[in-house]
């Protein structure tokens, strides 16, 4: 549909499809649904904010509660296990999300600019996640306690950290895209990149490690 500037109707007849001298082209919004899976191509390691830390950081910057003794370091993983409100095993719509967003600082959204800045995104007007949570397919597969040496931000002390790791993963999310602002050529290079290059949960790539890398395995179109 074309506008002139002054909002009335172009109604001439012959006037053509390409803007004009004096007139606008409207997009109008095209949104398609999409049924995506990604697998782990790598072990994935959960370390979400408890609700214990949650607790702790309430009584201020700095706060923490004294060091719990006794408790093993299977418990310690275990609290840290991401679930839902139906207690299924899997990852926030939000670790998705963002992880999206960095990969497109990597993904032309134009030809000119990049879907993602270091500061702000256009990903929310192209694209959204509508699931509440993402479970994993197989909610039977075994996860591990692992252990490794790690540093405190803060202070550079050494620390050994406790987090539950899943080494075989995968999960469905449907999206929606709205084809009138982006190619789905595009939503599928992000997914590729953000599986490859940013990953999921702790330690992942865009963190200088090497967990929580996915692939994309399947991206279909959903006919209602």
């Amino acid at each position: 549909m074309k506008t002139q500037k002054d909002g009335t109707d172009l109604l001439k007849e012959g006037a053509g499809t390409e803007a004009e001298e004096g007139y606008e082209t409207i997009t109008e919004s095209k949104i398609n649904t999409y049924k995506v899976r990604c697998i782990g191509i790598s072990p994935i390691l959960m370390n979400p904010a408890t609700d214990e830390l949650l607790d702790e950081l309430e009584g201020g910057a700095g706060a923490r509660k004294a060091k719990a003794l006794g408790v093993s370091s299977k418990d310690k993983a275990e609290k840290k296990i991401i679930r839902s409100e139906k207690d299924e095993i899997g990852i926030p719509v939000e670790y998705l999300f963002s992880c999206l967003r960095e990969a497109g600082r990597k993904v032309s959204y134009d030809g000119k600019s990049k879907i993602s800045t270091k500061e702000s995104t256009f990903l929310p007007a192209l694209m959204a996640i509508t699931n509440n949570f993402l479970p994993f397919l197989n909610q039977k597969a075994e996860w591990f306690v692992d252990r490794r040496r790690g540093k405190l931000p803060k202070d550079g002390t050494t620390v050994c950290i406790v987090r539950p790791r899943v080494n075989e993963w995968a999960f469905d999310v449907t999206i929606e895209v709205d084809e009138g602002e982006i190619h789905v050529d595009k939503i599928k290079e992000l997914f590729k990149r953000a599986g490859t290059m940013v990953g999921l949960g702790d330690f992942r790539p865009s963190c200088n490690g090497q967990f929580g890398r996915f692939r994309l395995e399947n991206f279909e179109l959903m006919i209602e």
